[in-house]
């Protein structure tokens, strides 16, 4: 607080009065987290950054479990994937503020790892099924491999092959195998 004196005086004598003033502001909110990227499920510890005035505080986590809070380090779970806005919102007999933090949480699944394909003569057409993942790796069974997400490839002889795709996602990677039979018609000679 400030202390403010007051003197006053005039023929008769003089006064002298002291007094404390206290200047009160409204609170800044402002927050962070331990962790705000990860897989699904995902638990959250939410850290108060806001200023030492606060005295109340109100936390909306749509998405989340639970949804709202009241405590200045709530934590908090997100069964499913996607990007999740936060907000706070401080306030003190002064006043309150709100501070939102868009996508602040994003929370990934984990991948799957498929594909399906068509045959025609030595010519596969790969078709990735694969989910929530961010690369590839196909290894076509004869020792050549491909990056690609969906692929057309010739094989140079007959014979049987274990086609493996590999899809490497946030949260882990997952491999799908298929076996296949690559026989041509013999040409007329």
């Amino acid at each position: 607080g400030f202390t403010v004196s007051l003197e006053a005086s005039n023929i008769c004598g003089s006064s002298f009065h002291t007094e404390t003033v206290t200047v009160i502001t409204p609170p800044v909110p402002n927050f962070s987290a331990i962790q705000t990227t990860g897989c699904a499920p995902l638990t959250v510890s939410f850290v108060d950054l806001s200023s030492s005035n606060t005295v109340t505080w109100n936390w909306s986590f749509p998405g989340g479990t639970p949804s709202t809070s009241t405590d200045p380090t709530p934590l908090v779970t997100y069964q499913n994937a996607g990007s999740y806005d936060v907000t706070l919102e401080v306030s003190n007999p002064a006043g309150s503020n709100v501070f939102t933090e868009l996508d602040f949480i994003q929370v990934f699944d984990s991948a799957t790892a498929g594909f399906t394909f068509d045959i025609t003569g030595n010519t596969v057409d790969f078709t990735n099924t694969s989910t929530s993942a961010e690369t590839y790796i196909c290894d076509y069974g004869d020792g050549s491999t491909s990056t690609d997400t969906n692929s057309v490839y010739t094989y140079a002889t007959d014979g049987t092959y274990i086609v493996s795709l590999t899809a490497v996602g946030f949260c882990d990677t997952i491999t799908f195998m298929a076996t296949l039979s690559i026989s041509t018609l013999p040409s007329a000679g």
